[in-house]
């Protein structure tokens, strides 16, 4: 895979104080459904990894061409896209205080997160990825990079963002059908989603909720066109 001068690009949870009401353990995430070549890297051992197996704080997803794995963290839920690499730097939980704290850096590729939890005191959900720093409080969204450019799409929810190598400046909201593009260098470009955008996510979102690829048969699974068309 090629590799590129990136500068992080973080997406975070805007509220993350510590609640100091129990000590946080490992929340392993757990893998919903894959197609595909998949592996999982893990302190320098890479395994191919099936339903109901544990990804764990520290591993490197990589996604290989029409390929693509869900992986669950209690009632959010990542996509990593085809050809795509995703480290796992963060999985956290505090049972005692109802709190989560989740973390992961988009290397190279695409990712779409579920967000269903509602954000509150004390979670932190991260996402990593070249050129710019979000604030995500519960929603919908793809968010991708290649070569020193970075994209955020908003299917619905609110996303602030901020360059990383700016972070005083003011950040910029992104709703419900925007999203926004920012190259190193460059300032924050902000768009209007196209209707193709937005039912690709849409069709996303529908599979993922309704679980109904975990219940195919492998050998029956259509590929997923929509990673190859943006």
């Amino acid at each position: 895979m090629k590799k590129y001068m990136i500068f992080p690009l973080l997406l975070a949870a805007a509220i993350t104080f510590s609640c100091g009401r129990g000590e946080p353990v490992s929340n392993d995430g757990i893998v919903q459904f894959m197609l595909g070549s998949v592996s999982v890297e893990y302190r320098g051992a890479g395994v191919t990894p099936v339903q109901g197996d544990a990804v764990k704080e520290g591993s490197v997803v990589v996604t290989g061409n029409r390929s693509i794995v869900n992986i669950a963290y209690g009632e959010n839920i990542i996509r990593v896209m085809e050809n795509s690499t995703v480290a796992i730097t963060k999985a956290l939980v505090d049972r005692a205080a109802g709190t989560e704290q989740s973390e992961f850096s988009v290397r190279d590729g695409k990712l779409f997160a579920r967000v269903g939890k509602k954000l509150s005191r004390g979670d932190l959900f991260l996402v990593k990825t070249p050129t710019t720093v979000a604030s995500v409080r519960g929603t919908n969204f793809l968010i991708s990079t290649s070569k020193g450019k970075s994209s955020v799409s908003c299917l619905n929810g609110t996303i602030e963002v901020k360059k990383a190598d700016d972070p005083d400046a003011e950040a910029v909201e992104v709703k419900d059908g925007q999203g926004i593009t920012l190259e190193i260098g460059k300032e924050i470009e902000m768009k209007e989603l196209s209707d193709d955008e937005i039912a690709m996510m849409l069709d996303i979102l529908e599979r993922i909720e309704s679980g109904e690829e975990n219940t195919v048969p492998l050998s029956n699974r259509p590929i997923p066109e929509y990673d190859s068309r943006h």
